[in-house]
């Protein structure tokens, strides 16, 4: 059946999505709270924002506009590869069409990688610098949100404006910028030795450069580990290496290695200290960063990366002096994913499975109980996505159905846009040295329909069907290296299903990993 034509609805389904991936920007970071405050009455409420700092918009837009001098700069240099989206010139056709009509909005069918994560990196330095020179988490989103429509309304004013990069590159941009600022404020936090000033002003654009040349203090708590990191922060690294064996569904089994970095931070200083209380915390309080690669014999089958930050939380705690007791979060979360996953039928970079996912928005719930030295953590998050991912069983229906029409992105790099929604749980438990954990995360989605770039050609613009479900079961031992670092052997059991859909054509795979390895915790 034709789908309906939806370009006259472009105008209330732009700003529906633009309000939709803002929303997760109304948080800020606070990098300053009172930390002898132990001891909070439940029934008054302590709402925590940032506190101002001085704008240098200035500085702010030279930065933002040598990067984006430097883009367009190839842009036009490599004019000959672009000439393929150029469809308009500066004339008033062109502004009726992109501010009055949006009949030259449509979703873009630029390659997977571009749209997937160069424009998330645009998005996220573009946020750095906003963060880098005093502004909040709100005006920073602002700022990338805004620099990313200048960039599709006058950067490329050849071309149609880009629906997926208005929302996609500002919101997941937002996601890892604030992750990685966060991570950069809290190694400035530490002691001032050379690899926290390094690290630290690598991941937040220069702060405590700009705050030497402003003239204005960095803050250096007074409660330092051992190896020199805020000890008033919670925190968690954890650097991995992971051997085990594979059995995908009807192939042979195979040997596999794993590395992998993870970090987490939970902002509230005193978080898991004795004391009763509530806040409503208008900042970001926690983030989360985790980066890891898979090999087999022969070839990396695996890569994913994955930021999530809180956009707005509730903080709810009543601990005892002797450590007993909960510690609560709950509100509103965004998380952003790629990755690319190969299994034996799928070896080929134009068919192994892709995934560039932002998870604009949905609830969190993060409980820790403590009991007699048992120590239980319960995280639950749902989210709405829109991002872009392979069509799992369209390699398969187009060998079948070689004249079937598909859209612009399945003809150019074989992927589709596509919303959906995404619910994870987690629960870990731990006594002593021992612990163990068992995590699930469930994915289903669905092409947008209506808006291909190329949408006039589409005799059939029939709908796409994905879904993914990976589950993890582990345990594990740990040993202390010292009050700081730890080093823990684990064991796992790890699953995988994907499956997709298109018309009556089906395709599904089942992946087992069973694996051994060690973390460095710190």
């Amino acid at each position: 059946m034709q789908s309906c034509d939806l370009r006259y609805m472009r105008g209330p389904t732009l700003l529906l999505s633009v309000l939709v991936a803002a929303g997760p920007a109304w948080a800020q970071l606070s990098p300053t709270v009172d930390e002898d405050a132990d001891e909070f009455l439940p029934e008054e409420l302590h709402p925590v924002e940032e506190h101002a700092r001085d704008l240098h918009w200035g500085r702010m837009f030279v930065e933002a506009g040598v990067l984006f001098g430097i883009l367009e700069s190839v842009y036009w240099f490599d004019k000959d590869a672009n000439s393929f989206d150029f469809k308009y010139n500066i004339d008033a056709r062109n502004l009726r069409e992109r501010f009055v009509t949006f009949r030259a909005w449509s979703l873009d069918d630029n390659y997977f990688n571009t749209n997937g994560w160069r424009h998330t990196a645009q998005g996220g330095l573009n946020y750095l610098f906003a963060r880098s020179n005093g502004f909040s988490s709100v005006q920073s989103y602002m700022v990338s949100l805004g620099l990313s429509a200048a960039w599709e309304f006058f950067g490329e004013f050849k071309e149609e404006v880009s629906f997926n990069d208005i929302v996609m590159t500002p919101r997941s941009g937002a996601v890892v910028g604030e992750s990685v600022w966060q991570l950069g404020v809290f190694f400035l936090r530490g002691k001032p030795n050379w690899f926290n000033t390094i690290v630290g002003n690598a991941l937040t654009g220069g702060r405590g450069i700009f705050d030497y040349v402003d003239g204005k203090r960095t803050f250096h708590s007074d409660n330092s580990s051992s190896l020199g990191f805020d000890a008033d922060i919670t925190h968690r690294f954890e650097l991995s290496l992971v051997g085990g064996t594979q059995y995908e569904s009807g192939q042979p089994s195979q040997s596999i290695a794993r590395i992998g970095l993870e970090t987490e931070l939970i902002m509230i200083p005193g978080f898991e200290r004795p004391g009763r209380g509530r806040e409503l915390r208008t900042a970001p309080s926690f983030t989360q960063i985790r980066v890891e690669a898979t090999r087999n014999e022969r070839e990396m089958i695996d890569f994913r990366a994955f930021a999530r930050a809180a956009v707005t939380m509730w903080h709810r705690k009543d601990i005892t002096r002797d450590g007993d007791g909960w510690n609560l979060l709950y509100g509103l979360s965004s998380a952003y994913e790629y990755g690319f996953h190969a299994s034996t039928m799928r070896r080929l970079a134009r068919t192994r499975d892709r995934v560039a996912i932002a998870h604009l928005l949905g609830p969190t719930l993060d409980l820790t109980v403590h009991a007699r030295g048992l120590r239980i953590r319960t995280i639950v998050d749902v989210y709405a996505n829109f991002g872009l991912l392979r069509p799992f069983a369209m390699d398969a229906h187009r060998e079948q159905f070689p004249d079937d029409e598909v859209r612009s992105t399945v003809v150019r790099d074989n992927y589709y846009h596509a919303i959906g929604v995404t619910g994870s749980a987690r629960i870990q438990a731990g006594y002593g040295p021992v612990a163990a954990g068992f995590s699930h995360q469930r994915d289903h989605f669905k092409s947008v329909q209506g808006i291909d770039r190329h949408q006039e050609d589409l005799v059939q613009d029939y709908s796409l069907y994905d879904k993914r479900n990976e589950s993890r079961l582990w345990a594990r031992y740990g040993f202390d290296l010292n009050r700081d670092l730890a080093l823990e052997i684990e064991l796992a059991a790890e699953l995988r299903d994907r499956s997709g859909r298109v018309k009556e054509t089906k395709q599904d795979e089942h992946e087992q990993r069973y694996v051994a390895g060690l973390q460095l915790v710190f």
